[in-house]
This record gives structure tokens, sequence and C-alpha cells, in this order.
């Protein structure tokens, strides 16, 4: 009975479906395969999976229709693939300043001696007509580590309050990485934490992950590089404010940040 429904009506029923599930129904039968492989939509969509990607929909500005995106993707997938690129620019970056790259966004802490100036660059991309754009932020208090994310505007600064050796301890700011100002989103725009080995340990060190409404942040005794001295994982729920993992031996954290 699937067969007698109109074509538009299945390639409605096909949106619905997840990509693995939608390649799957590409090797039923002929009629699937044409029904797919004409979509522009559902194209996209594959693509968009292929690549790791996510639509962005308006958050980037862009006005390209799905055809046009779709396009575009194809080009810049290619453009990889073979490594070609339309053109070649050098930033300047600060030596010694904290670095960060997310959502095609370079970031360095700037100043090494106030470390309150974070400095964004938008790399351009003539593929999907990029184009570059500067911006600094500035904070009240003295960075020690950073990382943002580009999809939910969030700017994550790691500020290290207290002296050695017994009253040290971490303030965990969130930020908007546009403007600087306080993220609307969390119930709380600051949370606190002492590591209990932190007073101990020789020139502490720290890795800041965002995935979703999830921020984890490693702890790392800087002696030998980190290699040999303890560790400690906190991830939090940033939007509460809640601390959902506590972790001394590893850093089991992913992220997937690309963005069409």
């Amino acid at each position: 009975m699937f067969y007698l429904l109109p074509n538009e009506l299945i390639a409605k029923v096909f949106d619905h479906f997840d990509v693995p599930s939608l390649l799957q129904c590409d090797q039923v039968c002929k009629l699937f395969h044409a029904l797919i492989s004409e979509s522009t939509h559902l194209l996209y969509k594959i693509e968009l999976f292929a690549s790791c990607m996510e639509d962005a929909g308006n958050r980037t500005g862009c006005e390209l229709q799905e055809r046009d995106r779709l396009q575009v993707l194809w080009s810049y997938n290619q453009a990889w693939q073979e490594m070609l690129w339309s053109n070649a620019e050098e930033v300047p970056l600060e030596r010694g300043g904290s670095l960060q790259l997310s959502g095609g966004v370079l970031a360095q802490v700037v100043g090494r001696t106030e470390g309150r100036v974070v400095s964004f660059v938008q790399l351009p991309c003539r593929i999907k007509g990029i184009f570059e754009k500067r911006w600094t932020v500035k904070v009240e208090f003295h960075i020690r580590e950073f990382n943002f994310d580009v999809s939910q505007d969030l700017l994550v600064c790691l500020e290290v309050v207290g002296h050695i050796p017994s009253d040290q301890t971490c303030n965990i700011h969130l930020r908007s990485f546009s403007t600087g100002k306080v993220h609307p989103l969390p119930s709380s725009t600051l949370i606190t934490h002492s590591p209990h080995r932190l007073n101990s340990w020789r020139d502490p060190e720290f890795i800041i992950q965002i995935c979703g409404c999830y921020v984890g942040i490693l702890f790392i005794d800087g002696r030998d590089g980190g290699a040999s001295g303890p560790s400690d994982l906190v991830v939090w729920n940033w939007q509460t404010g809640d601390r959902e993992l506590v972790d001394g031996f590893s850093f089991p954290f992913l992220t997937l940040q690309k963005y069409s």
C-alpha cells in the first residue's frame, strides 16, 4: 500500500527519517532511489551528515536557498578532497596567548600580562561567501584558559583566584562570544570550583571542551607537561549549573563543531 501513495507524500515521510535509515531506503527499490536522488532537500540532508556538519540556518546571515547551499557544500567538499584553495591569507597572532578555533572562528587571548581581552577573527571562505570579520571581547578578570561555541554564542572563560598554597579556586564565566556580555541562557553565569589538588600542583593547566549543554574542564598538574601528574575532569550542564561528572583519571569528552 505504501507504493500507492503519491510520490510527494512518500518524500515527506522520508524527511522524518534519520540519514542511516534514509540511505537504507535508497537501496530498497528504483522508486525510492529516484525519489531520494531527485530531492534537493534529502540530498542536502545526506550530504550534511556525510560531511559531519549541520545546517546553521540564518545564524550566520546566509541567505542562500537550499539548492544553492547543496551546490556550495559539494564545491566545499571537493576543494578539501583535492586540496584546492581559492586564496591564502596570514592572520597575525600574539606569541604566547591561548589560542582556540571553533566554527570557522579563530580566537586568542591578547595581552600576556592582563589577559582580559579575547581577539576573534571570522576566517573568510569564498566558496561559502563568508567574509573576514574581526572583533574583540573585553572582560573584567584575568583569563587563564577559554573556549567558545559559535552555534550557541557561548564563551567559557576560566579564572584562577586566590593564592598558593591554601586558597586557590577557579571561576568559570559564561559569556556571549559575540559581545562579551553575560550569556542570557544559564541560570547562573558563574560556576565556582575548587579542585582538591589544585593548591599542591605546580603550574596547573586546563583544557576546556564544549558539547551541547555540557562544558567539560580537565584540570592538570603542569609538571612534565602533565604527562606524569594527576588530573581531574569535571563536567557541568552550563545551562543549569549542575555538576554531572567528576573523574580523576581520564578525559572522555568529544565535540563536533562543523557548520555549513
